[in-house]
């Protein structure tokens, strides 16, 4: 299969790309970022911001697009909408016969947050046009809001659990996601699939994994989603003036709130139950993390 991958430098664009190189498929992709070292070899990237025209080219051969590019600046939302319907429809007017949308869980009707009304906008769009739509819990890997939970909580002593144990979420490990990825494309059927496992977890499940891999006490205090959020907020606020960020973004914290029970509608299906355990997929990706600060630390 030729498949090309719009945001691939990114951290689920890049994985997948992995997956699908691994299997022998034929691989380009699309960034709005310049050339870094995420492919030494391999994939051909294209420069591409959303909203920019795609030149026809870059769809020749191509059997499906993997919609993963995704701008989070907090104005981007109409970028995000229009660009990605810009890039579907040249696919599918050069002749690609399947799309695939990665969205999220949190997009549902009820979202109240800007990337969960973007995501949930973008799948209606996807399925009245005969695409197809991945709705992946947290996805747990060296990367991505998994990767800086688990970053955050390995350094931290003491760390805050918004909602308490009481609330849970679903998720995936990155291995998984990226080989249920592969066979929805391969398959080339539409609808809409949730990507995530049938058993859910928490900040304090994950605080807990995170204890026993690094093997040293982390001291978690729960706390009230709504009572915390405004002074979210505003630490959020401050941070961005220095080009930092949370690991948890106050929008998500809402959306943790909001989409506590996820349907399962219409073709939706979920992840058989994983081989591996949460304390397995947790320590395995701390192991990468690592792997990527020994690589950072020696160039």
């Amino acid at each position: 299969m030729n498949v090309l991958i719009t945001g691939i430098r990114g951290f689920l664009g890049s994985a997948i790309a992995r997956g699908f190189v691994r299997q022998g498929h034929v691989v380009s992709g699309t960034s709005s970022r310049d050339a870094d070292k995420t492919f030494p070899s391999g994939p051909e990237v294209s420069k591409l911001k959303l909203g920019d025209e795609a030149p026809s080219k870059l769809f020749d051969g191509v059997d499906c697009v993997i919609h993963c590019a995704h701008d989070f600046s907090s104005d981007a939302s109409k970028k995000n909408v229009e660009g990605t319907k810009q890039i579907f429809l040249a696919a599918k007017s050069a002749g690609v016969p399947a799309q695939v949308f990665i969205s999220s869980y949190s997009a549902t009707p009820r979202s109240k947050t800007r990337y969960g009304q973007v995501k949930f906008t973008l799948e209606k769009f996807f399925l009245e046009n005969g695409g197809t739509v991945l709705k992946p819990g947290l996805v747990l890997g060296a990367g991505g809001l998994g990767g800086r939970l688990l970053k955050t909580m390995r350094k931290s002593w003491i760390f805050p659990i918004p909602g308490g144990s009481a609330v849970t979420f679903p998720y995936v490990g990155i291995n998984d996601f990226v080989r249920f990825v592969i066979e929805v494309a391969l398959s080339g059927q539409a609808g809409t699939y949730n990507v995530f496992y049938p058993d859910f977890t928490s900040f304090s499940m994950l605080a807990a994994a995170v204890k026993r891999t690094v093997g040293r006490p982390i001291l978690t205090v729960p706390l009230p989603i709504d009572a915390i959020y405004p002074i979210y907020r505003l630490v959020e606020s401050f941070l961005f003036k220095f080009g930092a960020q949370l690991p948890v973004n106050a929008e998500s914290l809402i959306s943790l709130r909001d989409n506590q029970l996820v349907a399962n509608e219409g073709t939706s299906t979920i992840l058989p139950r994983s081989k591996a355990t949460l304390q397995e997929i947790v320590s395995s990706v701390m192991q990468d993390l690592d792997r990527e600060g020994s690589g950072s630390a020696h160039g």
